[in-house]
Parts: C-alpha cells; sequence; structure tokens
C-alpha cells in the first residue's frame, strides 16, 4: 500500500525514495500482473451470472474434496506452485532486501516503508511497540528468501538425488558436468549476500534498530502500579486494600507455609502438635564406596 500510494503523483508529503533499477522493473511487473488479474476478474464478472458461479464454485469444491481425499489415501502430496502474480510480489520483495546501502539508510525504498510503519496517531511507535514491528518483517523475509531459493533451484531430478558424486556423469568418455545448484546454496548466498550485518542491507539496518530498542526495552524502569490513596489505603492496578488486610494476607501465607513444612516435608501433624523426630545430622556420615540401599 505505501508503495501502491508514493509512486503515484500525490500532494501530500511524503518520504523522499527512488527505486533501483532492479526494483523499477520488478515494480512494474507486479503492477502489470495485477492489472492483467484484474481485467481478467472483470471481464469474467461480465460473462458469468451469479448463479452459474455459486454453482461453477460449489461442484469446484466438491471435486476438490475428493481430490484431496483420494491424495490423503494414496499418501501423495502435490508441492504447491506460486501463481503468476505471487511470483511477481516475491521478486519484488527480494528486490527491496537485495539493496546494498552506500549512503544512508533512507535512501532505501523499504526502510522508508519501515518508517511508516512505525507511526501511531499521536507521534512515533517506541521501545514497546516497535521492534515486535520489525521481528514480523524479519521473520516473513527470512521465509521469502527459501521460498526465492526453491524458486530459483526448481524441481530435483530423479538422477541428481540419487547421484552421491559432485557431478552427474561418471563415465569416464564424457567430460563429467557440474550439478546445479540446490536449494541450500542459493540460501547459503542470499544470506551471505544481504540477510546478516556486514552486508549493509536493509536487513542489517532492521537487526541493529531491533537490537537498540530490546537493549532500551530491557534497561528502562517499568511504569509503577502501586499506589496510595489516603493513608491507610493501597491500590495496586484494580485492587484496593488497607495496610491491616496486606498485613493478614503475609500472616496467612506464613501461617500456611509452615503447616506445608510440617505435615508435607517433615511427615508430622501439625494440628496434633506432634514433635519433629530428632535426626543426628553432626554424626552421620555417607561411605560412597557403599552402594546399598539405606
Amino acid at each position: 500500500m505505501f508503495f501502491a500510494r508514493t509512486q503515484r503523483e500525490h500532494a501530500w508529503k511524503s518520504p523522499k525514495y527512488r527505486f533501483t533499477r532492479r526494483q523499477r522493473e520488478a515494480w512494474e511487473s507486479l503492477v502489470e500482473e495485477t492489472k492483467r488479474i484484474a481485467g481478467e476478474e472483470e471481464e469474467e464478472e461480465e460473462e458469468m451470472e451469479v448463479e452459474e458461479v455459486e454453482d461453477e464454485i460449489m461442484a469446484d469444491d466438491v471435486d476438490e474434496m475428493e481430490t484431496e481425499e483420494d491424495r490423503t489415501a494414496e499418501g501423495i502430496s502435490e508441492p504447491e506452485t506460486l501463481s503468476s502474480i505471487q511470483k511477481a510480489c516475491l521478486e519484488f520483495c527480494i528486490a527491496l532486501l537485495s539493496q546494498s546501502i552506500t549512503r544512508k539508510e533512507y535512501d532505501s525504498p523499504l526502510v522508508c516503508a519501515l518508517a511508516i510503519l512505525g507511526v501511531k496517531e499521536n507521534g512515533w511507535k517506541g521501545a514497546e511497540q516497535y521492534p515486535p514491528v520489525l521481528s514480523a518483517v524479519i521473520k516473513v523475509a527470512r521465509f521469502m528468501v527459501v521460498q526465492q531459493a526453491l524458486e530459483l533451484s526448481g524441481p530435483l531430478d530423479e538422477d541428481e538425488f540419487d547421484s552421491d558424486s559432485a557431478y552427474e556423469s561418471d563415465d569416464s568418455s564424457n567430460p563429467p558436468r557440474r550439478r546445479r545448484k540446490g536449494c541450500l546454496q542459493f540460501v547459503q548466498e542470499m544470506m551471505d549476500q544481504f540477510m546478516v550485518r556486514g552486508s549493509h542491507s536493509p536487513m542489517q539496518w532492521m537487526l541493529d534498530l531491533r537490537t537498540y530498542g530490546l537493549k532500551i526495552h530491557y534497561n528502562t524502569t517499568s511504569r509503577g502500579h502501586v499506589e496510595w490513596v489516603g493513608r491507610d489505603e493501597l491500590l495496586y492496578k484494580s485492587l484496593q486494600f488497607s495496610i491491616a488486610q496486606f498485613r493478614g494476607i503475609v500472616h496467612g501465607l506464613a501461617t500456611e507455609s509452615r503447616r506445608l513444612i510440617m505435615d508435607e516435608l517433615l511427615f508430622g501433624n501439625s494440628r496434633a502438635a506432634e514433635p519433629i523426630p530428632s535426626v543426628p545430622w553432626d554424626s552421620l556420615r555417607d561411605n560412597p564406596t557403599d552402594e546399598r540401599p539405606r
């Protein structure tokens, strides 16, 4: 929403940023794909009546349920493939993450969008509210990197899965052919390129700012919840009680603790006031070489 609104011409003040060439191409592809899908949906709505749509949806749901039951019975699960608009959105997000910041952080479009997420009605979100926002974006970005690696690596061939060698061919007559990269290799490359500290990327800015916000959070004294009402009344959140009532709570806890220690720990009888068995602790010694019970 932030990029869609700020990329159009507007009279209100907004953060100044520029897309890189890769980001611009990915954004235009995403917009074109969105327009194409929106146009197709409008044409379908004009051609089909409401009753036909409902009947088709119900039939599709029944067929899909039967297909899922058959797959579950056979133990077959096919991997889901991304739609064209999902792929376009993924490419744009990866382009935002992979930018290298060379001058200042707010040259990055993603940093500007994250700054907007830190705005609230009466100012800016503080150390209590903003680190969770960064944590959510960081987690989603990591999932996107894994998904992008899956898209780049493609499906795994049976020959590649069965091969234990670094090359596909073991025949000496044919020149060896190096195997293509897998998902883990693509993940490692993207992590080293723009997903860790030291990469000068928006992810480094997010990680550093989140760490700074958490340090402020843990080093700041929490707001007090105890207040006085008059000279002998205490107010703790929604509870109000007098000092005499508070003393009664403490004495009651002490009495109950003594009873539990006597009855449950020392196996005595607090009600009958039975004496606690005398144990000569000073004369007891342990022989670690004797493994017999008692």
